[in-house]
């Protein structure tokens, strides 16, 4: 219910922001054109009183995103699983993500988000399609080299936890030392090497919108305060810190 709600909301907000009428191949409202005109990527800028996503074919973006577009083998109620389903009613992974894809498009979604399985990329090639190119490309959010849990576990940097009083905190946590020069240079390096970074960045350099920079299951500690009372007082929510990052990452912009 909570989520339903929570889609509605951005649903409604995002039909106020950007009246229904014609967009660019990137989402993008071309009624709200940002100054800068055409541009080799997403890029921000101020229209009027309001900061802006803009396209880079220079329309105004409200984003509204799908995490984790992917399938799942794990046996249901029904005693079957969605990627048996899938692959009976598509026949293949070609078919069935661009499906997918277009579905999402037509419920009013326009952007894949973090985690989403590489068949919806928009860098994403594969013989079965037209030129061997992903027919239905969206805007993309990447997701960076998990440089918060690598490089403590690569010996990078240290862990805070580990210096924490084991008599008072009981469960196993992670916090890279992120002063540490050895933590810079690690991010550094995974991000110039990674496989799907340079992907995004040579590939659709275009349909990449930014980068969700970790996951927060890494960088536990991070979660509601005075400045942003994000859950109510005395209530715990599983992933919550994972969840109120992530969602501020991948909205901050609007």
């Amino acid at each position: 219910m909570k989520g339903a709600i929570l889609f509605a909301t951005f649903a409604a907000a995002a039909s106020t922001a950007v009246a229904q009428g014609a967009l660019d191949q990137y989402g993008g409202s071309t009624q709200i054109p940002c100054p800068k005109g055409l541009a080799t990527s997403f890029y921000t800028q101020k229209v009027g009183n309001r900061w802006w996503i803009c396209t880079p074919a220079g329309n105004a973006f409200w984003m509204l995103g799908v995490y984790q577009i992917a399938g799942d083998s794990h046996v249901d109620e029904s005693g079957g699983t969605y990627d048996a389903r899938f692959q009976s009613k598509y026949g293949s992974t070609a078919i069935g993500w661009p499906q997918s894809l277009r579905r999402l498009k037509s419920w009013g979604f326009n952007t894949v988000g973090p985690y989403s399985y590489t068949m919806t990329w928009p860098s994403t090639t594969n013989s079965a399609w037209a030129g061997g190119q992903q027919p239905v490309k969206m805007p993309m959010v990447g997701i960076a080299y998990h440089p918060a849990a690598r490089s403590v576990t690569a010996g990078a940097c240290l862990n805070l936890y580990g210096g924490l009083d084991s008599s008072v905190v009981t469960i196993g946590r992670n916090f890279p030392d992120v002063f540490d020069p050895g933590y810079a240079s690690f991010v550094n390096n995974a991000n110039a090497t990674d496989w799907a970074l340079t992907q995004w960045r040579t590939v659709s350099a275009n349909y990449l919108m930014g980068m969700f920079s970790d996951d927060t299951d890494d960088v536990y500690g991070f979660g509601a305060g005075t400045d942003f009372p994000t859950r109510l007082a005395g209530r715990q929510v599983r992933h919550d810190c994972g969840a109120e990052l992530g969602l501020g990452v991948e909205l901050h912009h609007v």
